[in-house]
């Protein structure tokens, strides 16, 4: 059942689905209205088609029709080339997209995610900047009445950051911040250096 709700909630395959229901429901139809075709005559005029098609491509206008098919032919060509040049003009040239922006250093705190089928930011994690580790936020003090939180590295022992709010606003803060990456497209340049960055430490990108 979890498989199941995690296909339809998927935007891919719920169009697929909607799509094999919507033509199943259109051949039923097809069928009870009768406009099916004659089962009789429709593998003959199946068979006819290259007949017909080679005729045709054979027989003359001002100019031979076969030639006339090899210059629709290349000119669909060109139209596929042009289309692909421009979709890879309107994406970002380096082939990157939203997904690779995953990691960032926001409020001193290295931060890395994943984004789900809905673009939303999900499995939000801090790691300490000096030694990749990753790091909890603790309350700064148990006497202080107010939400204070601190993150230290286990590892090197760096003190990292400290704030007067709860881990949720400060969550909401680099989410918030994520966003505005995303909506002025200043990603492209974060994810560009981490792939960089990655490859030169010779890591995965």
């Amino acid at each position: 059942m979890g498989l199941l709700l995690k296909v339809l909630r998927d935007p891919v395959w719920s169009k697929v689905i909607a799509a094999v229901i919507l033509a199943a429901a259109a051949t039923t139809w097809a069928y009870f209205a009768g406009w099916f075709p004659d089962w009789s005559t429709f593998w003959t005029s199946i068979r006819s088609i290259p007949g017909k098609v080679w005729s045709l491509a054979m027989s003359y206008t001002p100019i031979a029709n076969w030639l006339l098919a090899m210059l629709l032919l290349c000119a669909l060509a060109v139209m596929a080339a042009a289309l692909v040049v421009a979709w890879v003009y309107l994406s970002d040239k380096n082939g990157l997209s939203f997904r690779d922006y995953g990691e960032e250093v926001v409020l001193n705190i290295k931060w890395r995610w994943r984004f789900g089928n809905d673009r939303q930011v999900r499995d939000l994690f801090a790691f300490c900047p000096s030694c990749d580790c990753q790091v909890f936020g603790r309350p700064a003090s148990a006497y202080q009445l107010e939400d204070h939180i601190q993150f230290a590295c286990e590892h090197c022992g760096r003190q990292i950051a400290a704030f007067r709010f709860n881990r949720e606003e400060l969550e909401s803060r680099v989410l918030r911040f994520i966003q505005k990456r995303l909506r002025d497209g200043s990603w492209l340049k974060v994810a560009e250096d981490t792939m960089k960055a990655r490859q030169s430490l010779g890591r995965p990108t």
